[in-house]
């Protein structure tokens, strides 16, 4: 080969994301060869770094929305970088929502850092409808969280395949109090029907008891704070990164990982690599069915796979680089609601990125806007295949929600427009939330040495998306790693 790597290992990584990073210097750290395989040019991800114009920042902001403490080092993505040998920094960030409402002219901010007890997230949902219940209605409102949060996680990891739907419409006798739940399919952008029951519980009961935080990892971008930390710790340990190469094909011999062919991404010539253990770090959605085929999965694996990619969507984010001072008075982080019809559409959030690590010449701000894409009703609606969704579609939606912005939030704001740009990317945590009938778990069920590992997989981790959900499936995948090879 081109570079100096093995012929054999004790295990192989396809895939140098955040998860595939962790769980490589765990296994190295125990003594097994490792390798980990990306197609990129640098490992990472969708952890990359970008330097537009002099201003470097996270292709897709990253943040770490942790439930059960109010502590961000008690999540288990801190937990995990912590024993993968990175030692984080975490800034705790204010949640807030700003809406949209007729006949107003500039939007109403509302905190959300405060949930405990039933009476903010009554506030909340009054703010986005404008409608108040009445005291029967508040009192069976106030009953439903109590019953919501009585759930222990354990219980709830049974319950996985239950949709927020079908418990309300057991549960819940009036029809304006039912409405007032589903609206958290609004902010997720997954329809009710999709919607897991089991992490709307385990999230509205931590809210309510005033057990959750949002945090940011400071120091610079992602790639900056843990990507270039765990990939220089893996090294240190003695294992292998061999970027710019695509998993080709996962050879499986007598119901065992046998082999990996891989692929230079430069010169597209291929070579084979022994190794009895291969972790997917790849999302399932890529994977299947290129190296995942249908005969190395079970029939719940297999079904599980093809209901992601059913629901899978891509979401559109909006980079602007602006002249100075444009964004000095817009929050620097918020949910943003269009409520003008009386019925609330999720915009998007609306960050200022310098709050999440982006380094900005003193020229310039810089604000980027994440709109979801089109499942619950959402500002970016599309029919059919999320690939086949045309720019010039993604350029109208753009267009759209800077008139918002110009007309209630920046007077203006397009005049200060030096650069701007879209990325169409695929979602990156709805399917943490949704309900699955099966599941993927990290150890196959089907082929020996064959494991998963992408943030795509395990249903049963309840409450946690993004980096939270990287960090439990990197712990659960090594826990399953070992207890096969040791």
């Amino acid at each position: 080969m081109e570079i100096d790597i093995k012929d054999e290992y004790d295990v192989i990584i396809l895939g140098g994301g955040i998860t595939g990073l962790i769980v490589g210097n765990f296994l190295q750290k125990k003594g097994f060869s490792t390798l980990i395989v990306e197609k990129m040019p640098l490992a990472g991800g969708k952890c990359s770094e970008l330097n537009w114009h002099g201003v470097k920042f996270d292709h897709f902001g990253h943040w770490d929305t942790v439930y059960g403490t109010t502590n961000p080092k008690e999540g288990t993505f801190y937990r995990a970088c912590r024993e993968a040998g990175v030692k984080l920094e975490l800034n705790p960030l204010s949640w807030r929502v700003g809406f949209i409402k007729k006949g107003a002219t500039e939007p109403e901010y509302a905190s959300i850092d405060d949930w405990k007890g039933g009476k903010a997230m009554l506030d909340f949902a009054k703010l986005m409808t404008g409608i108040e219940l009445n005291e029967s209605q508040k009192e069976e409102f106030t009953q439903t969280i109590e019953k919501m949060a009585s759930h222990s996680e354990e219980e709830l990891m049974t319950m996985t395949y239950v949709t927020l739907k079908e418990w309300i419409d057991q549960n819940v006798k009036d029809e304006l109090v039912k409405m007032f739940f589903t609206l958290v399919s609004t902010v997720t952008d997954t329809p009710v029907d999709e919607l897991a029951f089991s992490h709307t519980a385990w999230m509205t009961g931590n809210l309510t008891q005033g057990k959750s935080v949002y945090a940011t990892v400071s120091g610079g971008s992602s790639f900056k704070t843990f990507i270039t930390p765990l990939v220089e710790s893996a090294k240190k340990n003695d294992a292998d990164i061999l970027t710019n190469y695509t998993a080709q094909e996962i050879v499986i011999k007598d119901n065992a990982v046998n082999s990996v062919w891989v692929m230079n991404n430069s010169t597209f010539l291929n070579y084979k690599i022994k190794a009895k253990n291969i972790i997917v770090n790849i999302p399932l959605y890529d994977a299947y069915p290129k190296l995942l085929k249908d005969e190395m999965l079970n029939n719940d694996e297999l079904e599980y796979i093809k209901r992601l990619i059913k629901t899978y969507t891509r979401d559109l984010s909006c980079y602007f680089i602006l002249e100075k001072d444009t964004i000095k008075d817009l929050p620097g982080h918020f949910h943003a609601f269009d409520v003008t019809s009386g019925i609330p559409i999720y915009i998007g959030e609306i960050c200022q990125q310098k709050n999440f690590g982006a380094i900005i010449p003193d020229e310039y701000d810089y604000l980027q806007i994440y709109i979801p894409g089109g499942r619950a009703g959402g500002f970016l609606m599309y029919e059919g295949d999320p690939n086949k969704v045309s720019y010039e579609t993604l350029e109208e939606i753009k267009n759209k929600v800077l008139g918002i912005i110009s007309k209630w939030m920046v007077p203006g704001f397009n005049d200060k427009i030096l650069y701007s740009a879209i990325t169409w990317s695929p979602n990156f945590g709805r399917y943490c939330v949704m309900a699955f009938p099966t599941n993927v778990e990290p150890k196959s069920k089907k082929i020996n040495g064959l494991y998963f590992a992408s943030d795509t997989v395990d249903c049963t981790c309840i409450g946690k998306l993004g980096l939270e959900k990287c960090g439990e499936v990197a712990l659960r995948c090594t826990k399953a790693f070992l207890e096969n090879n040791e």
